[in-house]
């Protein structure tokens, strides 16, 4: 299967009059075309629909979206349907929606563990941290569709480094663990005593997964990471977090992807409360990065370090 092929020349959008942000290029399977404030996107060609794809969708999605504009996704593979739904751009692509799974209010997903209620088809280890975290009281777990990103993601990173802070009681790294390989090395930390010592039982039949119990700050020394997703602390989102942690301080390794969760989307009547971290993370200078609504009140921040 062929990997998508660049298709675009990374233009400055403007609209209004004014110039917005520089726009990334565009990595698909056919072009992006403006017209006045909105846009049409037409896939053609070969290959598996990519992060690439997703991001030049969803930054589309911002900038049209600023100025009243839409825009529909047309001739649609299955594939690509399939992973607009996942990260919440189905809406524009003329298919039939999904639907949404899960939900979020403020810091962590509140319901994240009940929201697997009904849900077909999950991999087994997930479904079994899910009873984990229903034995523990703790109803904080990643989101459905948080943990299909993630599994999207790590599948991507089979044979390297990944690391996660945060690990409740294993839901999203029981996601990532499914969608990799023993050659992959996945370490998450805990702040909680007893969930740590219960997610490290849970894992304990894979020796490429370490569970620690710690601050978050101790997870820099098992980096630098190719794939690092920040469900617990280093997002610097709530009020009283801690300051943001520098990706590019030994923390992501060059090339890798950052994943930062449990956003209020923009646009959003709450979406005030998270801006400045979604600045700092969408502006930073070692990142390419955007974000991606997975259900009408939850997005997730993902970048590509560049330098």
């Amino acid at each position: 299967m062929q990997r998508a092929r660049w298709v675009g020349a990374g233009a400055p959008l403007t609209s209004g009059g004014r110039d917005r942000r520089p726009y990334v290029d565009v990595v698909a399977w056919g072009r992006i075309c403006f017209v006045g404030g909105a846009a049409t996107w037409i896939a053609i060609g070969d290959g598996a629909p990519d992060l690439g794809l997703v991001d030049a969708l969803a930054r589309t999605q911002l900038v049209v979206g600023r100025d009243g504009g839409s825009f529909r996704v047309c001739g649609t593979s299955r594939e690509l349907a399939e992973l607009l739904d996942l990260v919440g751009l189905g809406g524009e692509s003329g298919g039939e929606s999904r639907g949404q799974l899960g939900g979020q209010t403020g810091g962590m997903t509140v319901g994240g563990n009940t929201s697997y209620e009904g849900a077909l088809d999950l991999p087994p280890l997930v479904r079994e941290a899910i009873e984990l975290a229903g034995i523990q009281a703790f109803d904080h777990s990643c989101a459905p569709e948080q943990g299909r990103l993630l599994s999207l993601l790590a599948q991507g990173r089979r044979g390297q480094r990944i690391g996660e802070t945060g690990t409740g009681c294993g839901v999203g790294l029981a996601w990532m663990i499914e969608a990799t390989d023993a050659s992959t090395s996945l370490v998450s930390i805990e702040r909680d005593a007893v969930r740590a010592e219960a997610s490290a039982r849970l894992f304990a039949e894979h020796p490429n997964v370490l569970v620690v119990h710690g601050g978050w700050q101790q997870l820099r020394e098992h980096g630098p990471f190719d794939l690092l997703v920040l469900d617990g602390g280093g997002k610097g989102k709530e009020p009283g977090d801690d300051p943001p942690l520098d990706p590019a301080d030994g923390w992501l390794a060059i090339g890798g992807t950052i994943v930062l969760d449990d956003f209020t989307p923009s646009g959003h009547p709450a979406a005030r409360d998270h801006d400045a971290a979604r600045d700092y993370w969408l502006d930073h200078p070692a990142l390419r990065a955007t974000e991606l609504r997975l259900s009408p009140s939850l997005a997730t921040i993902v970048g590509i370090r560049v330098r």
